[in-house]
């Protein structure tokens, strides 16, 4: 949406996002959220990758969400895999989190959070949008 607003296009409904253009001459929206979310897959429905094959998930379960606030980050992986949850003020994101009773309430917070927002932009032209490579028959990429 920046990129596009910048040259003075309209973000189309499918994207989620707002234009940073705001924050980059000093103003913060007053409607400005408090969190970023990214996701990402890393499983392949024509040639399984390595994590699909080390963790035994279809292309369709090979996928993570990421929430960030400015102090923490939560990951939040398909497939049954257990979530991470990091505080970025006590330094890089190397310390999990998830298994400290007294993080408890902050990752149900941020779980809470995770879930609001896919709620809230559940229906894209762009979810669950596949590119892959493909090979021709005669081997060449």
């Amino acid at each position: 949406p920046t990129i596009l607003d910048w040259i003075g296009g309209k973000a189309p409904s499918t994207m989620n996002g707002v234009s940073l253009l705001p924050l980059l001459s000093g103003k913060t929206p007053a409607d400005w959220r408090g969190h970023t979310v990214s996701e990402l897959d890393f499983g392949n429905p024509v040639e399984p990758t390595q994590w699909q094959k080390d963790l035994g998930l279809p292309a369709e379960r090979c996928n993570l969400a990421i929430l960030r606030t400015r102090s923490h980050t939560l990951v939040h992986f398909n497939g049954a895999l257990p979530p991470l949850l990091f505080d970025r003020r006590n330094g890089p994101e190397a310390q999990d989190m998830t298994a400290d009773p007294s993080a408890a309430a902050l990752l149900l917070d941020l779980t809470r959070r995770m879930l609001d927002h896919r709620m809230t932009h559940a229906e894209g032209l762009f979810a669950r949008t596949v590119a892959t490579r493909h090979k021709a028959p005669d081997g060449s990429a």
